[in-house]
This record gives structure tokens, C-alpha cells and sequence, in this order.
């Protein structure tokens, strides 16, 4: 099984130009906005396991649901019994993450509910951590059945990163106070066996769910992410993290994939790893106007057709499709080099 996801953030943010990486090709974007009664993009999204739907929260007659449509962005319609009617569960204020889990369940986030599990039909289960906490984004494994979130003990520079199980909300592993560095961005490996974080000081750390067995992974300046197959990380290196490369965890070699050269032509931020493997999707240089992928294995970079500030990526389960938010809107893009087509926007 793979997960994906996809945050929305609602912003007003002016399109930018004249970013991105080298040997990158363009094509120009289809604009379609799907008529529907979920059609208001309010907080996240994410496939489903089998890429034949996607999901995401919206507004469904002035309530907030969980809303789902098919993989096209067909007519979306609220899921069963998700309709926000009791006001400790409703699916909006400032979501962190969507992912879809199983056939008709969903592990759903935001800093004032903590971590939801939701089914269809059923009222939603808190996980973790108590919603008085600032949660920031979280990983789910590849099966679903563990949860690895940060959040705040009340200062700035401090803070935890947990991993619990699913459905029990049964800690696995706590890296606490002790511990000399923390973030509110963790990833679980494929396995859920292993954690791998950012922390304040820009170090990346790696240790095992559990807890046990820190270390600093010293190849990587930012944003770790597992491999689907294989123990392998990627990460942004280099000076202020312009680089991308790749990390072998069984013999600390590594490669790099992409390489920035200077603060308007490198890596900004990464966004996911292709399902298959295959490819890394970025957004390059400081100004995060333009979406890229990476093949891994010929280092060979192209630029999707979608300008102005994306702010999160989702990979279909086929690794050919990506669901990509660029402010209020959601738009549909192929891997390679497709047109992109507008789904659902916040008008």
C-alpha cells in the first residue's frame, strides 16, 4: 500500500518568475474548474490507496466534511457521516495533514483536535497528542499503522517528536527533553520501524521509533525523506541546504542528485518521493515558485508547468500523477510534463 498526501494552505500570495534549476522544460496549464457541491477547498487532501480517488477537505453546503472525488476530479461528494456536526470534530481551522489510510479511513491533523482517526460511518477517534498542543505535520507508514508527529512543550526552540500506533493511539517511542534537538516535521520509514527528523539547529537526526538509538545524520542539512524501496534517504545539503542528495543508510555513501548554485537556483523545500522509487518532486530556489522533478537514477531534472507558489505535492500510487496545491487552488498534474488542470480552488 501507498500513502500520499497533500496539504492545502488558503494564502493570497503573488506569482513569481525566473526560478527553478537548469535543463528544465515547460508546457502551458489547462484551466477547468469542476462544479461540485464540495467544490471549496478548505483545508487538505490526499489519494487513496489504490489512486483511483482522492479526498479532501471542503465546504458541503456551508459544513466542512471530508469530501471525495475520483481521480480525474470528477463530482465530489461528502463522505458518509464525515459532515462537521458536533464542533469538537469539525474538519477545518488549520489542517496539517490528510492521508488515506484504508478503503474509507483517514488519519485527519490540525493543532486545536490533535490527530483524528476517521471512518465512514463512524465519529472520529483522537489518537494524540491533546489538542492544546501545537502539532505540526505528520508521517504516517506505509501501512498506516504508526503516527510520527512533533509537538510543542511550550518553548519556541523545544519541543518532542512521538510515534504512536494505529488504531490503539499507544505510544511507541517519545524523543523528549534529554534529547538535544527537535522538530515538528518528522518522517516514518516505510517499515515504521525508524524516525528521521529536522531539528531547530538545521541537523537532521535519525533514530528508531522507539526512541533509542540517535544519531546525527550528518550528510543532511534539511528535509529527510525515506525512500518507498530501499534504505535510502534524500536530503537538501550544501550551503544554506541548496543541494539534493541521496543517502545510502547501510553504507553512508552518497550522491548528489541536484546541485544548487547559488540562493536563486537550488532546492527550497522537498515534497515526496515518487511511489515507484523513481523520481523526487522539489521546489527549487528561494523564491518556491516552481515545481521540479529529479529522476534519482540520471540525475536528470525537469520543471512541471505550474508557476506561482506551490505549497504542498501529492504522488498518486502509480507515481504518474501528482495533486499539487498552489494557494487556495488544487490542481492535477502528470509526472511527466503534462498539462496541469485546475480541480477545485477556495472562490
Amino acid at each position: 500500500m501507498t500513502i500520499a498526501r497533500v496539504v492545502v494552505v488558503c494564502a493570497s500570495v503573488p506569482l513569481a518568475a525566473g526560478c527553478g534549476v537548469t535543463r528544465a522544460t515547460t508546457t502551458t496549464a489547462r484551466t477547468t474548474t469542476i462544479a461540485s457541491p464540495c467544490a471549496t477547498v478548505a483545508g487538505v487532501a490526499a489519494w487513496s490507496p489504490n489512486g483511483r480517488r482522492f479526498a479532501f477537505i471542503g465546504d458541503a453546503g456551508g459544513q466542512s466534511a471530508i469530501c471525495v472525488a475520483d481521480s480525474v476530479g470528477g463530482r465530489a461528494e461528502p463522505l458518509r457521516n464525515t459532515i462537521c456536526v458536533a464542533r469538537s470534530y469539525c474538519f477545518s481551522g488549520s489542517p496539517t495533514e490528510l492521508y488515506w489510510v484504508r478503503p474509507e479511513e483517514f488519519l485527519y491533523g490540525d493543532p486545536t483536535r490533535g490527530i483524528l482517526l476517521v471512518k465512514s460511518g463512524r465519529r472520529p477517534l483522537r489518537l494524540g497528542p491533546l489538542p492544546s498542543k501545537s502539532l505540526g505535520r505528520f508521517a504516517v507508514d506505509a501501512a498506516g499503522d504508526r503516527v510520527a508527529y512533533g509537538i510543542s512543550t511550550g518553548s519556541s526552540a523545544r519541543g518532542l517528536v512521538e510515534v504512536i500506533q494505529v488504531p490503539s493511539g499507544k505510544l511507541v517511542g517519545r524523543l523528549g527533553p534529554s534529547q538535544p534537538d527537535y522538530s515538528f516535521a518528522p518522517t516514518l520509514s516505510p517499515d515504521g520501524s525508524k524516525v528521521a527528523f529536522t531539528g531547530t539547529s538545521g541537523h537532521v537526526w535519525l533514530a528508531l521509533a522507539t526512541g533509542h538509538r540517535l544519531r546525527d545524520l550528518k550528510q543532511c542539512a534539511g528535509d529527510p525523506l525515506w525512500s518507498p524501496r530501499g534504505p535510502w534517504i534524500v536530503c537538501r545539503r550544501g550551503l544554506a541546504g541548496l543541494s539534493l542528495m541521496l543517502v545510502s543508510l547501510s553504507s553512508g555513501r552518497t550522491t548528489t542528485i541536484v546541485r544548487g548554485i547559488g540562493p536563486a537556483n537550488g532546492v527550497r523545500e522537498l515534497w515526496g518521493w515518487s511511489p515507484d522509487g523513481k523520481h523526487v518532486v522539489f521546489v527549487a530556489s528561494h523564491c518556491a515558485c516552481k515545481l521540479d522533478v529529479v529522476d534519482v537514477r540520471t540525475d536528470r531534472v525537469h520543471e512541471l508547468a505550474l508557476a506561482g507558489v506551490v505549497t504542498d505535492v501529492a504522488w498518486s500510487p502509480d507515481s504518474r500523477r501528482l495533486l499539487v496545491t498552489r494557494g487556495c487552488e488544487l490542481w492535477l498534474i502528470s509526472a511527466d510534463r503534462g498539462r496541469p488542470r485546475r480541480l477545485f480552488s477556495c472562490s
